[in-house]
């Protein structure tokens, strides 16, 4: 009984789930936006070398790739509840963190709507990163939780038996 009550306590965080949608359409909108970049920088930009520009289009799917493992499993990780899968998605977390920053201070050509962008996304990204953790924390706490009481279970049982036994 008091098993059930534990598992009945741990629910899906909601802002967590919100926060895996907006960023889902918000990588959709940052990927149409960010190709786009990359060709008004390649076609207007004269010294936006081959280099830069074959290294932009790397990160980018490197980018895409990733955020996309990332919300996977942080929404998996949230609705199945599974510390395991969060613990993944906060890998995910710090290379998108890690991407954005890269995009805003260390871009060969920078535009104020990269920045935008960016920015944007580095907040879903951070917000994302900390509910994920608060809720990989609470969870992976429940679990223990669980893993005792079914131990002292087992103990009440071993108890139980031998005073049957005595009798």
């Amino acid at each position: 009984d008091a098993i059930y009550k534990l598992s009945m306590a741990s629910r899906a965080s909601p802002i967590t789930y919100s926060l895996v949608f907006f960023s889902q359409w918000w990588g959709y909108y940052f990927t149409i936006v960010n190709t786009l970049l990359v060709i008004y920088k390649s076609v207007k930009a004269s010294y936006y070398d081959a280099g830069a520009k074959a290294w932009d289009c790397i990160s980018l799917v490197f980018f895409i790739s990733n955020n996309q493992a990332r919300l996977s499993y942080t929404n998996s990780g949230n609705f199945w509840e599974e510390p395991e899968d969060l613990a993944w998605s906060l890998l995910g977390h710090l290379i998108c963190i890690g991407l954005h920053i890269y995009y805003i201070e260390f871009q060969s050509f920078v535009l104020l709507i990269d920045i935008v962008i960016n920015s944007v996304g580095l907040t879903l990204a951070i917000l994302s990163l900390l509910t994920t953790l608060i809720q990989g924390v609470t969870l992976y706490h429940l679990k223990i939780q669980i893993t005792h009481e079914k131990a002292r279970e087992k103990q009440r049982e071993r108890n139980n038996k031998g005073k049957d036994k005595d009798v």
